[in-house]
């Protein structure tokens, strides 16, 4: 129930954004995002697409960790050859 979802996002400091679908036979968010699970976490780039779609938290701040990583380094690159 949303109570109970809103209260563990308060408790355990979850800083990102979170989406609570409602009831599943009302919204094609389980299909489009393939989501078979409660809770589910999907990480979404900047460009709108799902760059990591997990049953575990760990797995997608591993994705973040990455992607992060990955966009610094191009910067860096960006930067010094003064683009």
């Amino acid at each position: 129930d949303q109570q109970d979802a809103r209260r563990v996002i308060s408790e355990k400091s979850l800083p990102w954004r979170h989406m609570l679908a409602g009831d599943w036979s009302s919204t094609d968010i389980p299909r489009r995002f393939g989501i078979s699970r409660i809770p589910s976490y999907v990480l979404i780039d900047l460009e709108g697409r799902i760059a990591a779609r997990d049953f575990t938290l760990d797995a997608v701040a591993t994705k973040l960790q990455e992607g992060l990583k990955e966009r610094f380094e191009a910067e860096k690159r960006d930067g010094q050859s003064g683009k």
